[in-house]
């Protein structure tokens, strides 16, 4: 499949909370699953695309690395990438 992993305590309870709530929102449960867990790091840009996939079942959002500027030498500058997406 193409979805993106998810934390599975998160996912538990959102579950819990909408069998005690059947009228729960989206929004009630994004506070329980805000996003995809991206399990080799990253960072996911905007929340549309999420809110979307969970809505309609179809979306999709960009992860993006993580990246620190390191000074190699006095005249140089490196880039370090810490978190690095799954599938980049």
């Amino acid at each position: 499949t193409n979805m993106a992993p998810h934390n599975l305590v998160e996912v538990i309870s959102a579950a819990r909370h909408l069998i005690a709530n059947p009228d729960a929102t989206l929004d009630d449960l994004m506070r329980f699953v805000p996003g995809p867990d991206l399990p080799s790091g990253g960072r996911i840009v905007g929340l549309d695309g999420i809110r979307d996939a969970y809505a309609t079942g179809r979306g999709s959002f960009k992860t993006r690395a993580k990246v620190e500027v390191e000074q190699l030498s006095a005249r140089r500058t490196g880039l370090v990438v810490t978190e690095l997406p799954y599938m980049v």
